[in-house]
């Protein structure tokens, strides 16, 4: 009898930046606040499954929810605890999340006003297939 293999995509419904930069998450989230207009706190958490070991790992980080423009904003350390947020992404220090209506519409804005930080060596629009194994909530 022929087998056939199920592939299930889960679509992912915001988009992220990797961000390569030499200074700490309040530095960055003082700066970004400054070049984007707004104001992140620390207060969300964004999940990680592994689905070698299914579990869930926490990775703590910033957020802003700007109503307004329907744009929900988050900043948080790829790599924390020996854990990687995005492993097939060891080189970006921090992972810029766009989830909301607006998304599309904000992330080449954020793409360059973010790259014009001086501690920020590299910004880059993370491929969506990198995203599977991401949960915000």
């Amino acid at each position: 009898m022929k087998k056939h293999k199920l592939s299930v995509e889960e679509e992912v419904d915001f988009l992220a930046l990797a961000i390569v930069s030499t200074a700490k998450d309040y530095q960055l989230c003082y700066q970004i606040n400054n070049v984007l207009g707004i104001n992140l706190d620390k207060s969300a958490v964004i999940r990680q499954f592994n689905p070698k070991t299914k579990q869930l790992s926490d990775f703590q980080g910033y957020i802003y929810s700007d109503k307004e423009n329907s744009v929900v904003y988050y900043i948080v350390n790829n790599k924390e605890e020996g854990k990687t947020l995005l492993p097939k992404l060891k080189q970006a220090d921090f992972v810029c999340f766009l989830a909301g209506m607006n998304a599309e519409t904000k992330i080449e804005d954020c793409l360059k006003l973010i790259g014009k930080i001086q501690q920020v060596q590299k910004v880059f629009i993370i491929e969506s297939e990198h995203l599977n194994n991401i949960i915000i909530e």
